[in-house]
């Protein structure tokens, strides 16, 4: 006996559409596909909070273009992470807006705090990792990658930089068997 001779069952199809994980997913489309956020939602220019990761820095390939670009329709910007030193370093180097004090506090908190005190109608977090999308979404951020970000908005992303502390130190074992 199948499902179609029995006369009491009936099926209903379900048009299943799996989860977006981005508000900025379900509006792109190909119109609107190097348009994010902006031009892409009219209504949101200076309603936006918008933080990069380190680790999404580092994949952009002209941070100031960046950081100019999105100060015409954000309104906080800059760089929440936990290495504050790094982020002093990086702000000053590419001239960076900086809206959110880092000091004494790790991401966590920072993140938290932001989305508390900054009354804006979106708070996006870019980043480049999983525990970048981890902590963000966390405290009710979206989350965006920054290659999805860069690739909406028109921007440059690069490789990875390599941290020159980190080749400096898996090569001290190495230069200590020389010496």
């Amino acid at each position: 006996m199948t499902v179609d001779d029995h006369p009491d069952i009936t099926i209903h199809a379900i048009d299943y559409q799996p989860p977006v994980f981005s508000r900025y997913d379900r509006r792109a489309d190909s119109s609107t596909k190097n348009q994010w956020p902006a031009k892409q939602m009219n209504d949101d220019t200076g309603t936006l909070t918008l933080a990069f990761s380190l680790s999404a820095i580092d994949r952009l390939d002209d941070p100031k273009a960046v950081f100019e670009d999105a100060a015409a329709w954000s309104n906080s910007l800059g760089i929440i992470d936990a290495d504050t030193d790094r982020i002093a370093r990086i702000v000053e180097k590419h001239d960076l807006r900086q809206d959110f004090d880092m000091q004494g506090r790790d991401k966590w908190f920072a993140l938290e705090e932001i989305c508390e005190t900054h009354s804006t109608a979106r708070h996006v977090y870019v980043g480049a990792c999983d525990d970048d999308m981890r902590v963000s979404t966390l405290f009710d951020w979206e989350y965006v990658r920054v290659t999805a970000a860069a690739e909406k908005a028109g921007w440059a992303v690069c490789e990875p930089r390599a941290d020159p502390r980190l080749v400096d130190r898996l090569l001290a074992p190495v230069r200590s068997l020389f010496d």
